[in-house]
């Protein structure tokens, strides 16, 4: 997902500001992010905050996708569950 992004999702909050909720990537994969990250500072500020929460987002969904391997499914299910990254990375931990 790190270079693939291709843009932000944005909403409103209850309070009218500006939020980003998720990443988009090229392929159109979404990867919500953990905690919503305000854009009320400098750009460069709350990039960095979207940065962190990409990482932290990012871990734990590998840490679930492992997990819960063919958890009651089967590969294929399991491999359209995730995002195709997060899918080949537990594959190569297996």
């Amino acid at each position: 997902m790190y270079d693939n992004v291709a843009s932000l999702k944005f909403i409103r909050n209850a309070n009218g500001e500006l939020v980003v909720t998720a990443l988009v990537s090229a392929e159109r994969e979404e990867m919500d992010l953990l905690s919503h990250v305000m854009t009320d500072s400098r750009v460069e500020d709350w990039m960095n905050v979207v940065l962190q929460e990409m990482r932290l987002a990012n871990r734990k969904i590998t840490k679930h996708a492992l997990f819960y391997y063919c958890d009651n499914m089967t590969r294929l299910e399991w491999m359209m569950k995730y995002q195709v990254f997060t899918s080949l990375v537990v594959v190569v931990v297996l």
